[in-house]
């Protein structure tokens, strides 16, 4: 709860926790919660060294008795997932997801956050097919906010996965679902999930209209995506030739936190977009994206590869133009992103002297999808 709440009422908390890790009569897993939560909320209060605390109490527990614990394995998935490193979430839920005597309502929420959490960690088959047994699973037990989010979650997936009727119709579902829930942190999801399937399905317009809203609301906070999204932004304009608009949203995007998943990136990206067309700029955003190695990563250096790509495409620079978008193909590949590999793709037809050719030999993103299952 504290962790959603202000900064003074997680300060309010911290004593008390303190109090109680100091506790000698305290068993291993009452231990654990005390310093993890402890830990957390350091993080939350920003002190240096929290992340490391964080990262040595989640470091031996997939070899621990406690990983069998499904409550505790939770917790140490949010560990997981405040450090922005969810490529650990599977190996510390797996002795507790191994288990046979959950009942839905533990497995339901246990796979939830392991879903998600590879999806968001670069494995979108795995998080894809994980989501649909969650989603499965929340509904049995009636856990309605869980399966209304759980449901938003996979349209978002589907819409990357190719999968665009799918990824619609639940989009839909999901909508109504968090209505019937009356939850304002679900029906925030709605939108980010509503961005990825315009994007698949190639609405520019609806696609920057809700680009829009989403850098007017301050959408993203929560999933770590408020600054890519006011990038985004800043590149549509720039794009367009407002360059004025550009600069002006880009003076008024604080910092990134370092942490922050593709925070290396941004100051690339923001001189390229000052001046899209200098060499230079492009080259050092190129090499910039090139050192995004983190799993949670490689779906923002794909999409900088496709934006440079595009960008030289529209200036006539072909050679630039295919390398970049070739490599954008082959990073969404890697990932499962079928639904914007066919995006790219159909940039890299419209430079290839044979496109007519091969528009008759097209798959669709269905087609594609059904290669990975």
């Amino acid at each position: 709860v504290a962790w959603r709440t202000s900064v003074a009422a997680v300060e309010e908390l911290a004593p008390q926790l303190a109090a109680l890790a100091a506790r000698p009569d305290l068993g291993p897993s009452e231990r654990f919660v005390a310093e993890l939560v402890q830990a957390l909320i350091d993080v939350r209060l920003r002190r240096p060294d929290a992340p490391d605390v964080v990262a040595g109490l989640l470091a031996g527990f997939p070899q621990s008795p406690l990983a069998a614990d499904p409550a505790l394995t939770q917790l140490a998935a949010m560990g997981a997932v405040v450090l922005v490193e969810p490529e650990l979430v599977r190996p510390l839920a797996r002795a507790s997801l191994s288990r046979t005597d959950l009942d839905d309502v533990t497995r339901g929420r246990l796979l939830h956050v392991v879903s998600l959490s590879d999806a968001w960690s670069g494995d979108l088959v795995r998080g894809h097919l994980g989501l649909r047994e969650a989603r499965e699973l929340a509904r049995r037990a009636e856990l309605l906010p869980i399966e209304a989010e759980v449901t938003c979650l996979l349209a978002k997936v589907e819409a990357l996965r190719g999968e665009l009727d799918a990824a619609k119709a639940h989009l839909d579902e999901g909508r109504e679902l968090g209505a019937r829930a009356g939850s304002e942190w679900i029906a925030g999801g709605h939108l980010e999930c509503a961005l990825s399937l315009h994007q698949a399905a190639g609405d520019e317009d609806a696609y920057a209209a809700l680009l829009a809203l989403a850098v007017r609301t301050g959408t993203g906070v929560d999933s770590g995506l408020l600054w890519e999204y006011r990038y985004e932004q800043a590149t549509a304009l720039a794009q367009a030739g407002d360059s004025r608009g550009a600069r002006r949203l880009l003076a008024e995007t604080p910092p990134a936190p370092p942490e922050l998943a593709g925070a290396t990136v941004l100051p690339a990206w923001r001189d390229w977009l000052l001046d899209p067309d200098d060499d230079s700029r492009a080259a050092a955003l190129e090499r910039a994206a090139d050192r995004l190695t983190r799993p949670v990563e490689q779906l923002l250096k794909a999409r900088l590869a496709w934006l440079l790509g595009h960008r030289y495409a529209a200036r006539g620079r072909r050679v630039d133009a295919i390398r970049l978008l070739e490599s954008a193909a082959q990073r969404y590949a890697a990932i499962g992103a079928l639904g914007l590999l066919v995006r790219v793709r159909d940039e890299l037809r419209r430079l290839t002297p044979d496109a007519a050719r091969d528009d008759a030999q097209r798959h669709t993103p269905a087609d594609l999808a059904q290669l990975t299952e």
